[in-house]
């Protein structure tokens, strides 16, 4: 195990009671250098700073360093002393015994992050509460990488969940925030039941069909995508599709039907491009504008996980005033006006408000 300790005489007693991966600044702030240097031994060191003011500041500066840094194979944990200990008085008090304790204790960095966090923001008021949302967000943005910054940033939109002490039941009997419903004017004329199972199938399939059409797209849509529970033919073609983005130069639709055709998926393209059962929406198109396409997947995308979708929101936000290009604030108002027309219960391509 490596231990990132503070001084050197945490060091020695360190290595005196048996945790010879023991390392330290020696008195400085933890650097870039460091932390590269660090995860070149471990993918997973851990920091043990003293249980003081300074040693949480310190901890919250290299928090700070690592977030953009931060990927699957790169990670790291933070074990909190008790106030006024530090790992040598710990060790001259309690022997190994008590070290180890506080080490297997050690919190990953999105739990550490939110203890952070919640600790200078508060959460005891909405208005804390939206501080402290904010705040979350702004931190998780900073993580280069997509996948791992979306399960952090729903890691963190859960706790938030799971802290507030009343919350409403979702139709699916899980807790979280209502689904918003606008009524509409006139008479309220019947509506036979949803055909929830196929409905959803073909829902997916026009977002294959877009993707099709437009793989421009791929990568920007790759994580939601991928979260889709797909029947077997779909998923199949998803992984061609997907491989062929990685490794292809352009992102070019002509290019990706001969890449499929030629490597067996025909049949399977010609299922996703039927006409049929209804004609294909004008966003699978393949004269749709570029911010017609991206709108269109994501307000379909929307009716089979809102929650997902609010999050790919948050992120675009957190991105556009981070970074703001013609990208990232295309990339924000596709996402924003695909939300808006879920939450005003707009008809997607399918014809359904309802998932």
């Amino acid at each position: 195990m490596l231990i990132v300790v503070e001084g050197y005489m945490d060091v020695i007693a360190s290595a005196q009671a048996g945790f010879t991966g023991a390392v330290a600044p020696l008195g400085t702030a933890l650097t870039m250098e460091q932390l590269e240097e660090l995860w070149r031994v471990s993918p997973c060191p851990v920091l043990c700073f003293d249980g003081d003011p300074a040693g949480a500041r310190a901890a919250a500066r290299a928090m700070e360093l690592a977030l953009p840094l931060l990927t699957v194979e790169r990670s790291m944990k933070f074990a909190t002393l008790p106030a006024n200990e530090d790992p040598d008085s710990l060790v001259r008090k309690g022997g190994a015994r008590a070290f180890q304790a506080y080490l297997d204790a050690a919190a990953s960095p999105v739990d550490d992050l939110y203890r952070m966090v919640r600790g200078e923001v508060g959460d005891t008021t909405p208005e804390k509460r939206a501080a402290l949302q904010s705040k979350l967000e702004a931190a998780t943005a900073k993580i280069a990488d997509k996948p791992l910054r979306w399960e952090y940033l729903r890691t963190l939109r859960g706790k938030l969940d799971d802290s507030q002490p009343t919350r409403s039941l979702r139709r699916d009997g899980k807790r979280g925030m209502p689904v918003a419903r606008l009524s509409h004017p006139g008479p309220s004329v019947p509506r036979p039941a949803l055909d929830v199972e196929n409905t959803a199938a073909e829902r997916m399939r026009i977002l294959t069909a877009i993707l099709l059409r437009h793989p421009f797209l791929v990568h920007d849509v790759a994580v939601a995508y991928a979260a889709l529970a797909m029947d077997a033919r779909l998923a199949r073609l998803r992984e061609a599709i997907e491989a062929w983005a990685e490794s292809a130069e352009t992102l070019d639709s002509a290019d990706l039907m001969n890449h499929l055709t030629s490597s067996g998926f025909a049949l399977d393209v010609q299922y996703v491009l039927a006409e049929a059962p209804m004609p294909l929406p004008a966003c699978a198109s393949a004269k749709a504008m570029p911010a017609e396409a991206e709108s269109g997947w994501w307000h379909i995308f929307g009716f089979l996980n809102v929650d997902h979708l609010r999050e790919e929101v948050a992120l675009a936000e957190a991105d556009a005033m981070r970074n703001l290009t013609p990208e990232t604030q295309r990339r924000q108002i596709a996402l924003a006006e695909a939300l808006c027309k879920v939450r005003s219960g707009e008809p997607d391509a399918v014809g359904m408000v309802d998932a």
